[in-house]
């Protein structure tokens, strides 16, 4: 049996306030993957990022991509396990959106493991730089989603108070859920994450922590979508710069992600 599983989150936590892993972390996590220790994320991102931030980095461990919805082998390229939401419920989905006039991108997986984003409303300013940032990816289609199947998740960024406004569209479909939270990056960006009700990061973790046999989990995170993994972890450490509500959960509290907290810390207890 192996024993434990280290597993980050990615923005705010692993990654500085540039996005970046930094050099030192880089070292650091290959010499401690070398040696055996078992590190892994968990992520909002989708396979078209994650796969470029964390290049070069030998993680053998299936990753946990948008927030739960996925578990993804980095080596292979390939999804390997997801969540998709129920045709009834994303369609519902779907019909309330297009009644109140609300855009957003919409997640599917076609051809096996082609992660495809569609929209077909104008973007606001917080979606013309999540758009611009990951363009290069050919991961977008502007294009009409009333007959998309297969859809694993949704994703709206815009001010605070129409994100809940969105949110309070969908709450009552039951067979979905969806994290609230603020985004690490744009002043003034709220972000609505929208999946299958049996996906989360903790569910996740989960399929990871049996399919490799993990007897302990611990789990590193800043923000609200990281609070499920926090509460099935057997120790959740925040980083400095997390949200109250994450530090006042956690087994304890490291230094910051502008610190390479999570590196050191995982350094410091394998040493």
């Amino acid at each position: 049996m192996k024993k434990r599983l280290y597993i980050s989150d990615l923005d705010g936590t692993l990654l500085n306030n540039e996005k970046k892993i930094t050099a030192y972390s880089r070292e650091t996590l290959n010499n401690l993957i070398s040696r055996g220790v078992q590190i892994s994320i968990a992520t909002a991102r989708t396979s078209a990022t994650v796969e470029k931030m964390l290049k070069g980095i030998n993680i053998e461990i299936p990753v946990v991509l948008m927030n739960g919805v996925a578990l993804y082998d980095l080596k292979q390229h390939e999804y390997i396990d997801v969540e998709y939401i129920d045709k009834g419920s994303s369609e519902e989905i779907i019909r309330r959106l297009e009644s109140a006039h609300q855009g957003g991108f919409i997640y599917t997986i076609e051809d096996k493991d082609q992660l495809t984003a569609y929209y077909n409303k104008s973007l606001n300013s917080y979606e013309t730089i999540f758009y611009e940032e990951r363009k290069k990816a050919k991961l977008f289609k502007n294009t009409k989603v009333e007959k998309l199947k297969d859809i694993i998740y949704f994703v709206f960024m815009d001010e605070k108070e129409k994100i809940e406004e969105i949110a309070e569209l969908i709450r009552d479909i039951p067979a979905i859920d969806y994290s609230l939270y603020k985004d690490n990056y744009m002043e003034g960006a709220y972000l609505l994450e929208v999946y299958s009700k049996k996906a989360s990061k903790s569910n996740g973790v989960l399929k990871v922590k049996q399919q490799y046999d993990y007897k302990e989990v611990v789990c590193f995170g800043d923000n609200l979508n990281d609070l499920s993994m926090f509460h099935i972890a057997e120790y959740s450490y925040a980083v400095g710069n997390a949200v109250d509500v994450l530090k006042e959960v956690a087994t304890e509290v490291i230094d910051s992600n502008e610190e390479d907290g999570v590196v050191s810390f995982i350094k410091k207890l394998e040493s």
